[in-house]
């Protein structure tokens, strides 16, 4: 596989520049209720009373969102599992209709004109959409046929898409044989095949290894770059959303923040300062050396950058991160079994912005576990 892509000769998009790709307008999505189960005629007509009395209204999968996109840009959402990433996606791409308000794609309504805006956006799964069987030319020269694009210079356009996304040198290979960047560049050529003004994409990164990741980079900003097209993509990867143009955080439904990953991590009030407490402190004692903390380095400018715990570790933000540190191995080394300090991070906007860690701590392991 090559491991550049060859710059395209396809003809630019002609949506006008001054055009938003994405307005969002107070958009939320709660899904519905699942069907109640049949009716089990042993259990107690009490205690049935009792479970549907304990059930709760579900928690809305987005709430209130509000953005606006411009074209030609490379937009990320990014949010851990569970954050609605992938609901704001799927509402994108006209596959469900959002509880209440709304979002234009290029000035189309996706809920009043869904047949209009499919016109304009391509639409890239998690799961590449290949058959395997058949080579990635044969794939691309099938998805044209479905869709009923053009015959009429359709190959001269195929083999533009390949070398585009850098595979052309593997075009009649059978796509089993792919690595997964690669069935992702074909994925990614397949979807070009209408001409998308705005492609959307679910997890692009997932799985992909460090090269292939840099790889379709390329490709991304080759397309919006020389193509002028809008990329808007769904990820729970922190390092895939550094290099994007715009970034919206999403955290249990909610718009965190929205801006360049550069002025987001330009919040952080300092340098990062992470606290491993001494194994002989238990939870109290932990909690206690953390006010210790707060109050030995008061005032905090930043209430965001004040010491938390968080996954049995106490972080937070100073802007004389060196003096601290000196500080508490000289008076309190005796708490500390390990500290460390880092630059800033988009995992650290994500812990400054909603007071807990973006991965959930792993588990500790089971005591009756023994590895192989």
């Amino acid at each position: 596989m090559s491991s550049t892509t060859t710059q395209p000769t396809l003809a630019p998009h002609t949506t006008p520049p001054s055009l938003h790709a994405i307005t969002i307008q107070n958009l939320s999505h709660t899904y519905p209720t699942p069907k109640k189960s049949p009716r089990n005629k042993k259990q107690p007509r009490n205690q049935k009373s009792e479970i549907k009395n304990q059930k709760s209204p579900p928690a809305p999968a987005l709430s209130d969102i509000n953005l606006t996109i411009p074209n030609a840009k490379i937009f990320t959402i990014l949010g851990p599992n569970g954050s609605g990433k992938s609901t704001l996606l799927h509402i994108l791409a006209t596959l469900i209709k959002p509880t209440t308000g709304t979002a234009t794609i290029f000035g189309q309504d996706i809920k009043t004109h869904a047949a209009e805006v499919r016109k304009h956006i391509g639409v890239v799964f998690q799961t590449p959409c290949l058959d395997r069987h058949l080579s990635a030319r044969e794939n691309l020269r099938h998805h044209a046929d479905l869709y009923g694009l053009p015959k009429r210079d359709m190959h001269t356009r195929i083999d533009q898409l390949l070398t585009c996304v850098g595979i052309i040198d593997r075009a009649d290979d059978p796509v089993s044989q792919f690595s997964g960047g690669m069935k992702r560049r074909t994925e990614i050529a397949k979807t070009l095949l209408s001409a998308p003004d705005l492609l959307l994409m679910d997890e692009p990164t997932n799985g992909l290894d460090p090269t292939a990741r840099r790889e379709l980079w390329q490709i991304l900003e080759t397309l919006r770059d020389q193509l002028g097209t809008t990329i808007a993509m769904a990820t729970h990867e922190l390092d895939a959303a550094e290099n994007c143009d715009q970034l919206a955080i999403l955290d249990r439904g909610q718009l965190i923040a929205y801006d360049t990953p550069t002025n987001l991590i330009q919040r952080i009030g300092g340098d990062v300062i992470t606290i491993e407490p001494a194994s002989h402190l238990d939870q109290d004692a932990q909690a206690q050396f953390c006010q210790t903390i707060t109050d030995l380095f008061a005032p905090w400018p930043d209430p965001d950058a004040v010491p938390t715990q968080i996954n049995h570790t106490i972080r937070f933000e100073h802007r004389n991160a060196d003096n601290v540190i000196a500080t508490l191995r000289r008076d309190h080394t005796h708490h500390i079994k390990r500290i460390t300090l880092g630059s800033p991070t988009l995992d650290d906007v994500f812990t400054h912005l909603t007071g807990h860690a973006f991965h959930p701590p792993t588990p500790p392991p089971s005591p009756h576990f023994s590895p192989a």
